[in-house]
Order: structure tokens, then sequence, then C-alpha cells
């Protein structure tokens, strides 16, 4: 679904030879900024999954190991620093995060 206010037609995926299409987790309460960073990571071929909460991005966090994980700072009930401490243990050792303020 297109983000109000975002005109133009998507650009294809642009998947390089030998590597497959990385994989996005977005963490926001905001269903508007929510849709608008999945819209633009999408526009770019990335796979993009959306957690509501910080509680339900650290349990799509373990399920589907995201290469990259945009999150809000400021979020009822888990903010984006608990969000990014109780992610700090996981079988994959590392857990990047951008953090939206």
């Amino acid at each position: 679904m297109r983000p109000a206010g975002v005109t133009g037609a998507p650009a294809s995926p642009v998947v390089r030879p030998g590597h497959t299409t990385a994989r996005m987790l977005v963490v926001d309460d905001s269903p508007t900024i929510a849709s608008v960073v999945k819209y633009f990571l999408e526009l770019e071929g990335y796979e993009v999954l959306v957690a509501e909460d910080g509680a339900e991005g650290l349990h799509m966090a373990s399920k589907f190991a995201p290469d990259l994980i945009v999150s809000d700072v400021n979020m009822p009930a888990m903010d984006g620093v608990s969000f990014v401490e109780g992610g700090r243990v996981s079988d994959r050792g590392v857990m990047f995060t951008l953090e939206l303020t």
C-alpha cells in the first residue's frame, strides 16, 4: 500500500547477482511512519517486516533474523533503547539497528 502523499510508480527491485534480498524489520508504533519506511525500503528491493512495538519487534527479530532493524526511539511500553538492549542477546551475535528519533 502506498503511503499518503507518495506518487510515482515503484521501481523494480534490484537484486545483485549471487545475492538474495536483504530482510529489514521496521519497529514503530506509528502506522504512518512504519508504512512510509516500509514503502521506500521495498522500492529499493528489500523484504520488509513491520512490528508495532518493541515486544513484537523482539519476537519478530528472533523469529525472522532480519539483516537490519529500523526502530523508533519513542514508543509506549518498550522504547527503542530497551528494544535494542533486549535484542543484544541473540543467536546471531550481532543485531544491527538504526534508531529513528
